[in-house]
């Protein structure tokens, strides 16, 4: 029954997570995040390259937009197994809305920190090209 929880809870709150993106990214005029990019960088990860100056000029990997979702989606199973196991511990030693919180944070900060990084974009993604707003 924990690994169905685990896996319940990691598809789920990645999904919802990405309805979310894809709203925002339709009512914000922003691109929806590019799952291949995200794909060749683990596929090259694996090769041994951790950092691309950025990744849209390192080589296409075949089939890197599928390994991009799973990766996406194990995380999320990751982030679930690692909240059901580990915030307990934490929230017996401290409030149960601080651990829960605190377990928020540091799911946001990963990508911002080691994944952006990664990618060629810098911590925070301060190395991202915006692109400019329409005028309406």
């Amino acid at each position: 029954m924990r690994t169905a929880s685990i896996l319940f809870l990691g598809v789920f709150a990645t999904a919802c997570a990405d309805l979310w993106q894809y709203a925002l990214a339709r009512w914000c005029e922003r691109p929806a995040a590019d799952w291949g990019k995200i794909g060749r960088w683990v596929a090259w990860l694996v090769r041994g390259v951790a950092v691309h100056r950025p990744i849209a000029a390192t080589p296409p990997v075949r089939g890197e937009a599928a390994i991009g979702w799973v990766f996406h989606y194990l995380v999320g199973v990751a982030y679930a197994a690692l909240f059901l196991y580990a915030l307990p511990a934490v929230a017996a030693s401290s409030s149960t809305t601080f651990a829960a919180l605190a377990f928020a944070a540091v799911t946001l900060a990963a990508p911002w920190l080691l994944l952006q990084p990664g990618l060629g974009l810098g911590v925070l993604a301060r190395r991202r090209r915006t692109r400019p707003r329409s005028a309406s």
